[in-house]
């Protein structure tokens, strides 16, 4: 077995033995929402290596290729996205669930935009991250992860893979 194929499958076991978190009551707030429960709603995977675009002045988000996925909900509730792969050089990240950001994104000032900043060291590094949304209607939907590599720079990714998890 190829060991990008054995760390797919490595970690679709990890997720599937893990215990899905139950409710918790914010410490004088709201409960927040329940992740409880959630099923495999769509699982992408791709070995390829990919460069991004040149960069042009300023930054413009495309599609991360092969990480798109669409799918049903059978019940409004929570839905999340997560992306892991193989990096070099910093960028910036984000995901969309039907053309809006889902959560999880921060507001970086120096860019003026919502997104993720992954930073790889000096030599390509392994990263994943979870964005979510609750209060997702019954029915079909789309989930785009996108990227934005710093001007000057062409980011490489490779053993990406999309995970959504949903009800």
């Amino acid at each position: 077995m190829q060991p990008r194929m054995f760390l797919t499958y490595l970690t679709i076991g990890l997720v599937l033995s893990m215990p899905s978190p139950a409710a918790a009551q914010a410490p004088g707030g709201p409960p927040r929402p329940s992740f409880a429960g959630l099923n495999f709603l769509a699982l992408l995977s791709a070995g390829d290596m990919v460069d991004s675009p040149d960069p042009v002045a300023g930054l413009v988000f495309l599609d991360v290729p092969g990480m798109t996925a669409t799918f049903d909900t059978s019940t409004t509730g929570c839905v999340t996205a997560t992306f892991s792969a193989q990096v070099y050089p910093d960028f910036l990240l984000r995901a969309l669930l039907d053309g809006s950001l889902m959560e999880g994104h921060n507001v970086l000032g120096i860019f003026g935009v919502d997104a993720i900043e992954i930073r790889s060291p000096q030599t390509p590094g392994y990263f994943s991250y979870t964005f979510w949304k609750c209060g997702v209607a019954i029915g079909p939907h789309e989930v785009k992860i996108q990227w934005a590599p710093f001007p000057g720079n062409v980011v490489q990714v490779w053993g990406r893979t999309l995970t959504v998890l949903g009800r």
